[in-house]
Order: structure tokens, then C-alpha cells, then sequence
């Protein structure tokens, strides 16, 4: 929905994923970028903090810090 400009309806569907699983790294990814492609970078901040302690690996653990500093500077991630 993202790639399709839908950001609305995204972050809806994150939302309820987000409800279901809110201790776990993908939903808290997906409200992340939900939140940030309709330009609410503070709840994307939220979020992607939230997911920075559940990254698999330190490859998505990067990829989160590098999230958060775009977030920070006022920048959409995705």
C-alpha cells in the first residue's frame, strides 16, 4: 500500500498488527514507516525506538539506528 501511495489505509493495517503484536520487531517496523509516510515522525520516532531493542541481528539494528537519525532530522524513511 505504501509503494501504491495509500499511506492512510498502511497505516491503518500496521495499526492492528501493531495491536496484536506490540512487543515484537516487524509491527513496530511497519507503524514506523506507517507513521513516517504520512509525516507523524514523532510516533515514527516512537516506534522505531520501540523496535531498536527487538532487531533480529545487527544488520536490521543498524538499519533502525539509520531510521532514527533520518527521523530525528525531520526525514521520511521510506
Amino acid at each position: 500500500m505504501l509503494k501504491e501511495k495509500r499511506n492512510a489505509e498502511a497505516l491503518e493495517v500496521f495499526k492492528m498488527n501493531g495491536q496484536k503484536y506490540p512487543n515484537m520487531f516487524t509491527p513496530n517496523m511497519g507503524l514506523m514507516r506507517g507513521y513516517s509516510a504520512t509525516g507523524d515522525y514523532k510516533n515514527a520516532l516512537k516506534h522505531a525506538r520501540a523496535a531498536l531493542p527487538l532487531a533480529p541481528d545487527a544488520n536490521n539494528k543498524k538499519a533502525v539506528e539509520d531510521f532514527i537519525k533520518k527521523l530525528e532530522e525531520g526525514k521520511d524513511v521510506n
